[in-house]
C-alpha cells in the first residue's frame, strides 16, 4: 500500500519535528497494522495476513543499535481511536510536544525514585551484623521449638530467656511430663 499523503504535506510536519528533536522522523509502514490474521486452511494453504498501513514516528539512532534489521525505534503509530488512518498535520507536532513535556516530568518524578531507591539500598547495606543474627536465631528458636523438637542452640543474648518463658508456656498441666527436654 502506497503512502495516502505526498512528501509535500509530511515534510512540514518532519521539519517542525525534528525541532523538538534532531533524531525525529515520520515514515510510512505499509505493514503497520494487521487488520487479518494469517491462517491454514483445511486443506494447507496459507492464507496471508492482510496489513494496513500507517505513519510512525520514529527515533533514528545507528549508534545506539536499537535494530538489528533498521537503523530506528518506533515512538508513536499515528491512528484514529478506532485503529482508522489518520492523516499526518500539525496537530501530530502538537501531539509530540505534549508528549516530550510530560515525558520532562516524568524524568523528574524517575530521578526521585531512583534516589529514594538508592538511599534504601544504602541504608540495607549498613544493617548491623549482631541484628541479623539476633533475629536469625529467634526465628530459630520459634521453628524449632512450636514443633517441639530442639536441634539447634542459638548464640543471640536473650536465648536462654526465650527458652525458658517457651517451657514454661508449653508445660503441660497437672505435672504431666514436658514435651521439651530440660
Amino acid at each position: 500500500m502506497d503512502a495516502p499523503q505526498s512528501s509535500n504535506e509530511v515534510q512540514p510536519v518532519v521539519a517542525a519535528l525534528r525541532r523538538l528533536d534532531g533524531r525525529l522522523d515520520v515514515v510510512w509502514n505499509p505493514r503497520a497494522l494487521i487488520v487479518r490474521h494469517g491462517a491454514i486452511d483445511v486443506y494447507g494453504t496459507v492464507i496471508q495476513p492482510t496489513h494496513d498501513g500507517r505513519w510512525e514516528v520514529v527515533i533514528r539512532d545507528t549508534a545506539a543499535g536499537m535494530h538489528a534489521d533498521r537503523d530506528y525505534a518506533v515512538v508513536y503509530q499515528v491512528r484514529g481511536p478506532e485503529d482508522e488512518y489518520k492523516a499526518v498535520g500539525p496537530w501530530l507536532v502538537e501531539f509530540m510536544q505534549k508528549w516530550d513535556s510530560a515525558q520532562a516530568h516524568f524524568r523528574e518524578e524517575m530521578a526521585r525514585a531512583w534516589a529514594m531507591n538508592d538511599l534504601n539500598e544504602a541504608n540495607a547495606a549498613r544493617v548491623d551484623d549482631a541484628a541479623v543474627e539476633d533475629r536469625m536465631d529467634r526465628i530459630a528458636f520459634a521453628s524449632n521449638y512450636r514443633g517441639g523438637v530442639e536441634t539447634w542452640k542459638g548464640r543471640g543474648a536473650d536465648f536462654g530467656a526465650m527458652a525458658a518463658k517457651a517451657r514454661r508456656a508449653m508445660a503441660p498441666p497437672n505435672g504431666q511430663p514436658a514435651l521439651i527436654p530440660k
